[in-house]
């Protein structure tokens, strides 16, 4: 993915958490393609330019509030005519900027209690992933046409299948049980998810791990790294100075999301992740920022 071994970048992560791609009921022309952001999003990578990064990584489905389409039963039935678009645009924006992009596929909140705003659903699509044909329908209707239009094109860095599970992982994070998952169900998605985008992209895929002491979640179901997250005061400790190493994991790591309280903390940061063995260091951005 890189030239001299480290990999540099942000979280970008979204403009509208949810609403960047695809279509809801309150965007229903969509998100990026719909110009609403446009001049906001380019303002935003513009003013990456002077820190000579690699990468940015962007949420795409979060919580599942925008670009699905979905049966009856709640399982997806496939991803709505926006969605391609939107992404569409994002590549090329990031491009445009000189760097490349990791989506993140769906985040943890995916898989949260239910809310329902102005007639659009907020997570409660734990089934989805407790369910093998909920798993198989994700993998296929919608995972695989983003792997199939976007799968070899250049701009895409790697695929994050999916941020932080072990919040709603039983036996793992801090979340209720009664929203949760088992960790064969997440291992599971991301060994299925995997496998589709090593047959279809050219890209690594990776996942976000809330925290390097929580890998084991995410080992030995086909990823190419690991994407780790550090902050000081949420997941259980973990001294950033601490050698990645020290885990005997058998794929490179890098630190996927990071906070700092400026621009000094983040490259202190950086630097200390780059000692402690790690192969990138992505720093998370305020979506206000």
């Amino acid at each position: 993915m890189i030239d001299d071994g480290f990999l540099r970048g942000v979280n970008l992560p979204w403009l509208r958490y949810g609403c960047d791609f695809g279509a809801s009921s309150w965007f229903p022309d969509g998100g990026l393609a719909s110009e609403r952001d446009r001049d906001r999003l380019r303002e935003r990578l513009d003013a990456l330019a002077p820190l000579a990064l690699d990468v940015v990584r962007w949420f795409v489905l979060c919580d599942g509030r925008s670009g699905l389409r979905e049966r009856g039963d709640g399982l997806p039935a496939g991803i709505d005519a926006c969605l391609l678009e939107d992404l569409a645009v994002a590549v090329d924006e990031v491009e445009r900027a000189g760097l490349r992009l990791i989506p993140v596929l769906i985040d943890f909140h995916w898989a949260l209690p239910a809310q329902r705003i102005g007639g659009t659903q907020l997570g409660g699509r734990v089934d989805v992933l407790r369910d093998p044909r909920g798993r198989e329908a994700l993998v296929e209707c919608v995972f695989r046409p983003l792997f199939e239009t976007f799968g070899r094109h250049a701009a895409i860095a790697a695929w994050d299948l999916f941020n932080e599970p072990e919040w709603i992982t039983l036996g793992v994070g801090r979340w209720s049980p009664r929203g949760a998952l088992d960790a064969a169900d997440v291992r599971a998605l991301l060994r299925d998810s995997a496998r589709l985008a090593h047959e279809i992209t050219r890209h690594p895929v990776t996942a976000g791990s809330a925290s390097p002491a929580w890998l084991d979640l995410v080992t030995g179901v086909g990823l190419d790294f690991y994407a780790p997250h550090w902050y000081a005061t949420a997941g259980p400790s973990w001294p950033i100075e601490r050698h990645i190493g020290s885990l005997g994991l058998d794929r490179p790591a890098v630190l996927g999301e990071f906070a700092a309280s400026g621009a000094e903390d983040e490259a202190r940061i950086t630097a200390v992740a780059r000692a402690a063995g790690y192969a990138g260091a992505l720093a998370w951005r305020s979506p206000e920022s």
